[in-house]
């Protein structure tokens, strides 16, 4: 392979040759990245470090009752909104873009602006009784991934498991569900190829070696801000692009995870695909422009700001319900 770019975020590499050849991406490890923090980067992770402080508290002063019923009834919500942002629905995205192509032989599910996609936006159509699986679906991979971190750590093993629980409808059937893709993908426009494809996730052996650049990253001591760390992984995981298909969700379910690890949660009752499908453009934008122009930084102040109004509405739904103020 033949090394074409190289920048802050990664380098494109040219493979194969002739009518076959193609450009795709392999990320800079997370490790090699320093982060320039300005008072203003500096500020947002503290504001969101705060909302959840006060989401612990309030959710700490509620009784075992309560806190069973709102993380079940959080787990069902995240599961649909995720779900829904994954197919482009009901998130105010132009109809007739495009989006992610992640094989040869298999389009996507999975859905965003220019980046992460699956199907074309327009009205959304009612749910059918295979979307509703597919939630119901997303939901006990949620709850699955949720067991006790003691069983099984944040690791490759634990999102193949989760990632298979989610893809049992018949729509995952060639999609090899609880599996690293071995084959490339690609993100770009209904007619596009590998070749003319806008942006190609690592090929098979870069891609293994960037997640495990990834899980190392993960468990290993860092000076960074606990947020921050989280944001950098759910871009990384996002570009590793590791499966045909769900990476949005399982990289949706893996931030939650990495907050419940790091005590930044005390349970999994953040809306955080609902605040994201409300941004759905700067979601995929400031995704891009990390692998554009190396913007780290822009990445993580739009994260960790999904994550403090996250944050903001998990708290007042529990004021609502308990009717504190």
């Amino acid at each position: 392979m033949e090394e074409i770019r190289e920048s802050r975020s990664g380098r494109t590499r040219r493979n194969l040759a002739g009518e076959a050849s193609f450009v795709s991406f392999a990320p800079t490890a997370l490790q090699d990245i320093s982060i320039e923090w300005s008072d203003d980067l500096v500020r947002n992770v503290a504001e969101a470090e705060f909302a959840l402080g006060q989401l612990t508290g309030s959710f700490s002063a509620l009784s075992a009752e309560q806190q069973a019923e709102m993380v079940e009834v959080a787990i069902a919500s995240e599961a649909e909104s995720s779900w829904k942002l994954a197919e482009g629905r009901e998130i105010g995205m132009p109809a007739g873009l495009v989006l992610d192509s992640p094989s040869i032989t298999a389009p996507a599910i999975e859905s965003p602006f220019t980046f992460f996609g699956g199907s074309p936006f327009g009205a959304p159509a009612p749910l059918d009784d295979i979307d509703l699986r597919e939630i119901d679906d997303l939901a006990a991979a949620f709850r699955y991934a949720l067991k006790p971190f003691d069983d099984l750590p944040l690791s490759r093993r634990l999102l193949e498991n989760t990632h298979y629980l989610m893809t049992q409808s018949p729509r995952y059937e060639k999609r090899y569900p609880g599996e690293f893709r071995r084959s490339p993908n690609w993100i770009s426009g209904p007619d596009s190829t590998l070749a003319t494809a806008r942006f190609v996730p690592p090929v098979e052996e870069d891609m293994i070696e960037a997640f495990s650049q990834l899980e190392h990253f993960i468990h290993k001591d860092s000076d960074l801000p606990v947020l921050a760390r989280i944001a950098l992984t759910h871009y990384q995981f996002e570009v590793v692009h590791p499966f045909i298909d769900g990476n949005g969700r399982i990289g949706r379910i893996l931030t939650v995870l990495m907050l419940l690890e790091a005590r930044q949660i005390p349970a999994p009752i953040l809306p955080l695909s609902d605040v994201l499908r409300e941004r759905a453009m700067g979601y995929y934008g400031a995704i891009e422009a990390v692998e554009l122009d190396g913007d780290f930084e822009g990445w993580i102040r739009f994260f960790v700001n999904v994550i403090r109004e996250a944050a903001t509405r998990a708290q007042a739904k529990i004021e609502s319900e308990t009717g504190e103020v």
